[in-house]
This record gives C-alpha cells, structure tokens and sequence, in this order.
C-alpha cells in the first residue's frame, strides 16, 4: 500500500473587525455603521441610493421579517432618474430619509396617500416627523410596491408623535 499524502488544511484566523486598515481623511463623512460589527453586510458599507421592490424583498428574505422598521429623520426632494436611461429622464421627487440607513424611500402617489393618512397632513414637514414606520412589499393600488405602514408604538410614543405633528 502507498504512503498516505493526504495534507491537513490549516486553520486560519479570522478576525472579524471591518476597521480601515489604511489612513481615513478627516474629510470622509462618519459611517452609518458599526465598523466592529462582524455581521456588516455589502448593504450596509455601500447602500443604494433609493430603496427598490427588490433590494427590500432580499433584505427581509435574508432576515425573516415580514417588513422592515425604519425612523424617520427628514424629508427631501430629490433628482430621481433610472441611471440605465440618463440623468435627464429625471423628475425632482418628494423622498424620506433614515436614522437605520442613507437609502432613501421615494414618496410616490400610494405613499403620499398613506403618509397623509398617518400624519393627517399634507405637508413634508409633518411627513418627516412621522417617527417609526414599517415598509413592506404589497399590493396597493392595483400594483406591487412597498407601502407603508405606522410602527407599533407605545401610548407614550403615539402621543409624543401626535403632540409633534400637531403642535
């Protein structure tokens, strides 16, 4: 019989600690993110300018949920274009902004309809101070998007809420 050659595979090290290795300019902008983390995802280092039906499906897919749970920080209007068809296919669209993420959510009909339903408004000043909200895959107005929902809250939060909206 022949010599056994099998080679044991080395186990390597990991250390699990996303921390740049080369020097930051103190003009790089203060992540969004833990750089000690080890669960950082690609989403997190590098997110997408607007939330898109897809990238939620998998978010939520990868996590189990049925929807995700964001705080409102603001509101803005943006130059929004489908980067395949050119910045001049752009319209200036109505989006929120996140404490969680820089992705931004675009406000489209449905949303508008859902926000003003939530914070008995029609203005973005009041839409930015909506709080915690859950945004989810459906089906609204006859098409599949991600809606919008109010977040649970306590009866303290729904009244800290309600006394910035109509205060």
């Amino acid at each position: 019989m022949g010599k056994d050659v099998t080679k044991r595979a080395e186990t390597a090290v990991t250390v699990v600690d996303f921390s740049p290795i080369n020097p930051v300019p103190k003009e790089a902008k203060t992540p969004l993110f833990d750089w000690h983390n080890p669960n950082l995802t690609f989403d997190d280092v590098d997110p997408a300018n607007y939330f898109s039906m897809q990238d939620l499906q998998v978010w939520l897919k990868e996590r189990g949920a049925d929807g995700r749970v964001l705080n409102v920080t603001g509101a803005s209007t943006e130059w929004v274009f489908d980067p395949e068809k050119g910045e001049a296919t752009g319209k200036w669209k109505p989006c929120l902004r996140f404490a969680e993420t820089e992705t931004m959510l675009v406000i489209n009909h449905t949303r508008k309809n859902q926000l003003k339903e939530m914070t008995h408004s029609p203005f973005l000043r009041d839409w930015a101070k909506v709080g915690h909200i859950v945004i989810r895959p459906d089906i609204a107005e006859g098409h599949a998007q991600i809606v919008i929902d109010r977040a649970p809250m306590t009866d303290e939060e729904d009244e800290q809420l309600n006394e910035a909206l109509f205060n």
